[in-house]
């Protein structure tokens, strides 16, 4: 038997089991947009948090 040139990546506790290339890279995908939309959303937070301090801060003066 050849080993395989395209072992699996995935999250699969060591059972041995491998995904799919197609569906790895779906995941891979899937997790790279999660963490943008997550970057996306702190920036927005904080943005935001920024922008009411100063009005905050401009309401008390």
């Amino acid at each position: 038997l050849e080993p395989d040139p395209n072992p699996s990546l995935g999250g699969d506790g060591g059972r041995g089991e491998k995904m799919p290339p197609e569906e790895a890279g779906a995941h891979r995908r899937e997790t790279y947009n999660m963490s943008r939309l997550r970057s996306s959303s702190m920036e927005i937070k904080e943005k935001g948090t920024e922008f009411l301090r100063e009005q905050l801060d401009a309401a008390q003066k």
